[in-house]
């Protein structure tokens, strides 16, 4: 009986390993510590067993297989300096990798996988060899002579060096020009033969781009050392699908260089998804790989993006979500984008003007899409003795430039378009074209139209000035309301007066009895099949361009007034000089009292980071109105970003709280303009000729084109000793490349 039941898998108490078999038996304890949990039996195990089976010397069932608690061993830190245990994650990382290189790898994001066999692993990985490389170069700066590798590097020879940083300008050259890797050979050759040496290796387009992979990172160090003498920055975002149907989330830091808040590229990350949660995994990975910045929130003074939902959705949008862990986070709406907005939902509700903006986008693609109509117009405006100007797009994503930019040169087009489009609605190529063609004439013969041209010029130009006011990397809180005022006055000037292009339009007006003529061509005031008295044309102008003018207006205010209300920004207006009552000494002391102390307590988890004393900044802030009165009142003409530069750039040791603060309200995001500049620059290098490439190489790229200075002032030096140290190997550049060999038989 008992016989049957060893092969059911029972066992007898004395065939149990002992504890000293298990040992020997048991996997080596050496590679990780671990705990074990016991299995308690499944109750009504017992009564499971047969019921004459009462041998006492008979072990129920065998244990499941205990599960194992892998832990983190102290002794794996020896010879190994680049390992580091986070216990709060209880996650291991190679601090090296998350350092010195941007490759991806488990170590460098972070691994819980605790076993020996994964460190040594990683120790033979490629992005740890580059990152142990590295590691060198920075440990020897200040001995360069003692590392083998770069006592090579020294003891080359000067023309040899002068070789490499030839290859390198090229290789910066192709970055900046947005050219293929496969120019570089070519570039060589053109070089070699307008007899300029480059030596006999590293000529195709694989080292090319290894050379500009090192530029690139030259440029991050830069940025992360600014980033760490900044130490408060604020983020902006935006998202764009790339030729390659990615999509891209593209990231600007705003921070403070040389006493002057300046907008830098600082990443391009491809998005898993294109919600909140995908949006904040990309700048917690942009962080971590390219600045090595883990606590990033607790730095963090503003974001900026557009006005899509997922960037401000009132609960899950990534401004929520951030404002969550960080309370005091300044979410602001682009203001170009705003403004944007407020232009187009004004348009929809006139009509008249709704139709002159179908006109320009379907002029624009008449002479955009037949070469031959283009031809002609030119040929025409040649006969007229004018320049002819290409029709600008309105469609899409633009700026309201570009409608300023397509009126214009409809209005100076204006002869070289009717007498045209005369030409092709008697003798066109198509019925289809004849018919267009007609459509084009009977609107550009009409006084209304032709006007309407001219007064929509008038407000667009306003319109215009006012976004690129918005735009201006050096933007801040201050400028907004000033220009935004500004804007609307101007606006309402229009509304009751002529425009300068309306006047213009009113003195070549002719009138012979019944005709009218414009720019020596005639032009009717019939409306739905009826001639109309000019005046009553111009009374319909007028009305129109009042109610454009109008929704604009309204729509600047409603868009713009959550922007003024905001109480932290309403208050930040305190810094500006401008606004000081410096003839009023006992209202230079208490202006702005009330409106810094609440910066500070809003700012106050922030300020306490950076080592402020919170009650002492109301004390400074006015004593730093004292000292800087004078000049004030000396210099008038400083900017409000001029003047703070100066005081930050002397960063006097008994203001240093106060002069925290200001340098927040500083950091505080207006627009979005620098992420929209970013996507054309990507539009330009990933086109559909390299769409294979990669986002990790168009980031690298994006950063050469945007931090990069010009050719002329490149100095290939430190990326030329950065790709020399870096390298598995010595590099040898007296190596004759693979090909034919000369015959030396003779």
């Amino acid at each position: 009986m008992s016989g049957g039941l060893f092969k059911f898998g029972f066992k007898r108490l004395c065939d149990t390993p002992t504890s000293s078999e298990n040992a020997s038996r048991g996997r080596s304890s050496t590679d990780c510590t671990t705990e074990t949990e016991s299995i308690s039996p499944v109750p009504g195990d017992d009564d499971k067993h047969e019921p004459g089976n009462s041998d006492s010397n008979v072990a129920p069932l065998s244990p499941k297989k205990q599960k194992v608690i892998k832990k983190f061993s102290e002794r794996w830190k020896d010879s190994r300096p680049w390992l580091v245990y986070c216990g709060e994650k209880n996650t291991m990382y190679c601090q090296w990798c998350r350092d010195f290189t941007t490759l991806y790898s488990a170590f460098r994001q972070g691994t819980s996988n605790f076993r020996m066999s994964s460190i040594t692993k990683h120790e033979v990985s490629e992005p740890h060899k580059k990152a142990v490389g590295v590691f060198k170069v920075r440990q020897f700066e200040g001995t360069r002579t003692n590392a083998p590798i770069e006592q090579g590097f020294i003891n080359l020879e000067r023309g040899q060096i002068k070789k490499i940083e030839r290859l390198f300008r090229t290789a910066y050259y192709l970055a900046i020009a947005e050219r293929p890797f496969s120019d570089f050979p070519s570039l060589c050759t053109l070089q070699e033969l307008n007899e300029v040496e480059l030596g006999s290796a590293y000529k195709n387009d694989k080292q090319a781009y290894t050379f500009l992979h090192f530029i690139a990172e030259v440029q991050r160090e830069e940025l992360k050392s600014l980033v760490d003498r900044s130490v408060l920055f604020s983020v902006l975002i935006d998202s764009a699908t790339d030729v390659a149907i990615i999509d891209e989330e593209i990231l600007y830091l705003r921070l403070i260089e040389e006493g002057r808040p300046v907008t830098k590229y600082f990443s391009l990350q491809a998005l898993d998804r294109a919600n909140s949660e995908g949006i904040l995994k990309s700048i917690d990975t942009a962080f971590n790989d390219e600045l090595g910045i883990e606590n990033w929130k607790e730095r963090i003074v503003g974001f900026g993006a557009d006005g899509a939902a997922v960037n401000f959705g009132k609960n899950q949008g990534v401004s929520a979500r951030l404002s969550r862990d960080v309370p005091s986070l300044i979410g602001v709406h682009c203001v170009a984008h705003r403004m944007e907005l407020a232009i187009k939902h004004s348009l929809k509700a006139c009509q008249y003007f709704k139709e002159v903006e179908v006109f320009l986008l379907n002029i624009f693609k008449f002479y955009k899409n037949s070469p031959l109509n283009w031809t002609n117009l030119q040929e025409a405006g040649a006969a007229a003795n004018q320049r002819v100007y290409k029709m600008s797009n309105v469609q899409g994503t633009r700026w309201i430039g570009h409608h300023e930019r397509a009126l214009d040169n409809v209005t100076k087009n204006y002869v070289a378009l009717v007498t045209h489009l005369d030409q092709i609605s008697i003798n066109g190529q198509s019925s289809d074209a004849e018919n267009k063609a007609r459509g084009f004439v009977r609107l550009l013969k009409s006084y209304r139209f032709i006007k309407s041209l001219c007064v929509l010029l008038d407000i667009y130009r306003v319109l215009s000035r006012l976004s690129l006011m918005f735009q201006k990397n050096d933007s801040s809180v201050e400028t907004v309301e000033n220009c935004l005022r500004a804007a609307i006055g101007n606006l309402g000037d229009l509304r009751d007066n002529p425009g300068p292009r309306e006047m213009e339009f009113n003195g070549k007006i002719t009138v012979n009895g019944d005709t009218i003529t414009f720019e020596g061509l005639q032009c009717n005031t019939a409306e739905r099949g009826r001639a109309l008295p000019r005046p009553e044309c111009d009374t319909t102008v007028n009305r129109d361009k009042i109610e454009f003018i109008d929704n604009c207006m309204n729509q600047l205010e409603t868009r713009f007034h959550t922007f003024e209300e905001n109480g932290i920004l309403r208050n930040a207006k305190v810094i500006n000089q401008r606004n000081w009552p410096v003839e009023d000494m006992n209202g230079m002391q208490q202006y702005g009292h009330h409106e810094v102390q609440q910066l500070a307590t809003h700012f106050q988890a922030l300020l306490i980071r950076q080592d402020c004393d919170i009650d002492a900044i109301p004390l400074e802030w006015r004593e730093l109105k004292l000292a800087l009165r004078e000049t004030v009142v000396n210099q008038p003409q400083l900017t409000y970003l001029d003047f703070w530069q100066r005081c930050l750039r002397q960063q006097p040791l008994e203001f240093t709280n106060v002069l925290t603060l200001v340098k927040i309200i500083l950091l505080i995001p207006i627009h979005t303009s620098e992420c929209e500049r970013g996507f054309s620059i990507m539009s330009k290098i990933k086109t559909d000729w390299r769409s294979s490439l990669s986002t990790d190489r168009l980031n690298e790229l994006m950063r050469i084109k945007l931090l990069g200075v010009p050719l002329e002032e490149f100095n290939p030096r430190p990326p030329v000793e950065m790709w020399w140290t870096a390298g598995r190997r010595t590099r040898r550049p007296y190596t004759t490349p693979y090909g034919p060999r000369l015959d030396d038989s003779d």
